[in-house]
């Protein structure tokens, strides 16, 4: 209930926001460190300013899609500040905020796949969104490459289970939020309103 909690409420921004601030190390660290993803395990302060350093900052404006249902998935966004609206069939079943990510539901397939003895090329065709991701807001991502975050799970086993995690709590809320919204169209439709989803 407290992981779901914390998975499902963004975050206070991190202040730095409109200074764009995340080009230093220090400061891509200190976003990590409030991403569930670096936090609800242990990482050895050491192994974060390597995976820091691994990462490019991207920025986003509002209302930029980030991700379409479909595309090709090979990266991890954390947000580090603003916020992402993830839609699935026009219905809007989460927003992000600053310590959350997307990403991490692909990352996981792909890398279930290539361990149960699928080629990586294989296992990376089957990775596509699965929602879209519009910024609500200007909105300032770190990235980290699927191959970057292989490296990461080698040196920091951790990671991955927290990402396992975060991936089928997202899928839970994510199923509960259509599973709601179709609830919701029946009932209105046996009342005899129409409800435009």
């Amino acid at each position: 209930e407290k992981v779901t909690d914390m998975l499902a409420s963004p975050l206070p921004s991190l202040g730095k926001h409109p200074d764009h601030s995340l080009h230093s190390l220090d400061d891509r660290v200190r976003a990590l460190m409030k991403c569930a993803a670096f936090n609800m395990r242990p990482v050895d302060p050491g192994q974060m300013d390597k995976i820091a350093g691994t990462m490019r900052v991207v920025m986003v404006s509002q209302g930029e899609l980030v991700a379409a249902v479909g595309s090709r998935c090979d990266v991890l966004w954390f947000v580090a500040a603003g916020s992402l609206r993830c839609e699935v069939d026009g219905i809007e079943v989460q927003t992000l905020g600053a310590g959350q990510s997307i990403g991490e539901m692909s990352f996981v397939q792909v890398s279930t796949l290539v361990s149960g003895g699928m080629s990586l090329a294989a296992a990376r065709e089957t990775s596509t969104r699965t929602a879209n991701v519009i910024a609500c807001q200007e909105t300032e991502l770190l990235e980290l490459s699927f191959d970057d975050a292989w490296t990461v799970v080698k040196r920091v086993p951790n990671f991955f289970y927290t990402l396992k995690d975060m991936a089928n709590i997202k899928n839970r809320h994510c199923e509960r939020q259509m599973r709601l919204a179709a609830e919701e169209a029946s009932a209105s439709a046996q009342a005899g309103v129409t409800v435009s989803l």
